[in-house]
């Protein structure tokens, strides 16, 4: 109970602040410093490696210091340029990772035991991928 009080204390800012974005037609270039595409840089993407996935519905997440690959076993597939994730402000780097895909479509890792309510496995992060308005919760490992 403890986990899931701190998986929505977690999770409900960051959907909050999506949802507003998106309703109020999104962030202005003009007065914030928010890019609401991934940004190219020279500077070269750490590499970061994770397998997210959820189940019913099933999906994947890979992530790759060449990409980011969304599928799912009925042959969905989208594919994301790697990015460089945002982390939360004055946590460690690695405790919440929030990757800007473009388009309101994004990956949120936040480093908590997690469960994929179909094995007994434990996995070291929740995962939050939004996908073309759809939200879907998972869990995630790094690789």
């Amino acid at each position: 109970m403890i986990l899931k009080k701190r998986w929505l204390a977690l999770i409900i800012p960051i959907l909050w602040l999506g949802f507003t974005l998106e309703s109020s037609g999104g962030v202005s270039p003009a007065n914030s410093q928010l890019p609401s595409e991934p940004q190219s840089t020279t500077e070269p993407v750490q590499a970061w490696q994770f397998r997210a996935f959820g189940t019913e519905p099933f999906w994947g997440v890979n992530v790759t210091p060449t990409g980011i690959v969304y599928s799912t076993p009925a042959g969905t597939q989208a594919q994301f340029p790697a990015v460089q994730p945002l982390d939360a402000v004055g946590r460690p780097e690695d405790l919440v990772l929030f990757f800007n895909l473009g388009n309101s479509n994004s990956l949120t890792l936040i480093q908590n035991n997690c469960s994929d309510g179909m094995s007994d496995q434990a996995h070291a992060y929740q995962a939050i991928f939004v996908f073309e308005n759809q939200v879907y919760q998972g869990c995630a490992n790094p690789r």
